[in-house]
């Protein structure tokens, strides 16, 4: 395998040609359109410093625009001879105002959100072959006041919030789940969504009930049917974890929470990644995230077998969408969102707007780096080292590859940190298996928007109504 850049590429696409059913409408798809390679530039600051920046200008037009209305007020109280007191007020107040953006330039905007990953523990009841942490997991489980203080913390920065669980396995520290959901429901000026991934064993109908009743969505870490998922994961006396993780499943699915699979790919299943995918969707699951395994020994033999499972995962999902049953399958659904949204890149927030909390108060950028010291951004108790976030951000922008050449590269995620340092150890490379996955994920994707564009508008719409970005 080798980094081959696509110099040209044919890219479906959508007009402004509304469909329209009821009430619902939904753009519908046209031509498609020629894309070649383009720098795909990236601000190496935090999404949210974007907005800081808009609020200086803002702020500094306000303080200009109020000193041009002085002047002709004065002037027309002179011609006009009217007695009136100036409007300083007004130059006063627009003058602080940008003052403070330009003192404070990492304000965020109250309509701005935060994203935060707690890891409620780093202890796990199993012992998966893929797992990114390996076999050396910390028996550390994180206190109420950890959480507390960081939550307190962004609160004071942002009105909206969403917290994601993680682990090891967060359910071995429900209570603290259940403490800090009902901490953040009291704070009546914020808003919070939730989201956690467990492996499903440990689900019962109080944690069911908990979620229904705060709206928590649950992503079920399940890799299909029991032959390939015991294959991997495994209790750590190596006994199967399939029929708990199963019962643990049907008990969301049951309550209609919002409930997502989450298969990891890897090269001892990947025959049978289309029948799992099957499986998990007859099994009621609406959305299905497709986790593929960087670390494991890839080939060119085994690369051929995913883009042929890729293949039928795109005939299943044409499949289901025509049976009224709009599914979403990721990256699938990742890149079409991209490919339609020419605003956005695939990795244009990619280590911006996420702080993981690592049970001991450590932050972290995201996710794959928690753990790892020399990736650190600060802490609980002293905040956020702002600046060495941008320095990650800097050294992984500024690193130089054949993606920049790639027509495609806006719809690739050969930019992510995370990916990086799964492949290379750093994050600055980008090695040939990225390439090649990223091409199917994206081939996929575009022969799909082509076959729904050739159904009818009805069929369209069902794909946009569930789609909703």
């Amino acid at each position: 395998m080798k980094i081959e850049p696509v110099k040209e590429y044919a890219m479906n696409n959508f007009e402004s040609k509304l469909l329209s059913f009821g009430e619902s409408k939904a753009y519908a798809i046209t031509k498609p359109v020629i894309l070649k390679p383009q720098n795909d530039i990236v601000i190496a600051t935090p999404s949210y410093s974007f907005y800081s920046a808009i609020g200086l200008v803002v702020s500094f037009a306000t303080f200009i625009g109020s000193i041009i209305y002085c002047l002709i007020d004065t002037i027309i109280c002179k011609v006009k001879k009217i007695e009136r007191k100036k409007p300083i007020i007004v130059v006063i107040i627009s003058f602080i105002l940008f003052i403070i953006f330009l003192l404070f330039g990492n304000i965020r905007f109250l309509w701005w959100f935060m994203d935060i990953v707690l890891y409620l523990t780093n202890k796990c009841n199993m012992n998966c072959s893929y797992c990114y942490q390996g076999n050396n997991k910390k028996d550390r489980i994180m206190s109420f006041e950890i959480a507390k203080e960081y939550i307190d913390k962004i609160c004071e920065q942002s009105k909206h919030n969403m917290i994601g669980f993680f682990g090891g396995e967060p359910l071995l520290n429900k209570k603290l789940l259940y403490e800090i959901v009902n901490y953040c429901n009291g704070k009546t000026n914020n808003s919070f969504s939730y989201s956690i991934t467990t492996n499903g064993t440990l689900i019962d109908d109080e944690f069911v009930s908990f979620c229904k009743k705060n709206n928590i969505k649950v992503g079920v870490s399940i890799d299909g049917k029991k032959e390939s998922h015991d294959k991997n994961r495994v209790a750590v006396n190596g006994e199967s974890t399939f029929d708990k993780t199963l019962e643990g499943s049907k008990k969301c699915l049951k309550a209609k929470l919002n409930c997502m699979a989450l298969p990891v790919v890897c090269t001892n299943n990947i025959e049978e990644l289309s029948e799992n995918v099957k499986y998990l969707i007859d099994l009621g699951f609406k959305e299905i995230t497709c986790n593929f395994n960087y670390c494991d020994n890839w080939d060119d033999e085994s690369i051929s077998v995913l883009r042929n499972q890729y293949e039928i995962l795109k005939v299943t999902y044409f499949n289901e969408l025509k049976k009224n049953n709009p599914i979403k399958i990721y990256p699938i659904d990742t890149k079409m969102q991209f490919m339609i949204n020419k605003n956005v890149s695939c990795v244009s927030n990619c280590n911006r707007d996420r702080t993981c909390i690592d049970s001991d108060g450590t932050l972290y950028p995201c996710i794959q780096f928690v753990g790892k010291r020399e990736y650190q951004i600060g802490n609980v108790h002293d905040g956020e080292d702002r600046q060495r976030r941008i320095e990650l951000i800097k050294i992984r922008n500024c690193s130089k590859t054949p993606c920049e050449e790639c027509s495609i590269n806006r719809l690739c995620a050969y930019g992510c940190g995370c990916i990086r340092f799964l492949t290379t150890g750093g994050i600055t490379e980008v090695t040939p298996l990225v390439c090649e996955t990223e091409k199917i994920y994206i081939d996929t994707a575009n022969s799909l928007l082509g076959q729904i564009n050739k159904e009818s508008e009805f069929v369209k719409y069902l794909w946009l109504r569930g789609n909703k970005w």
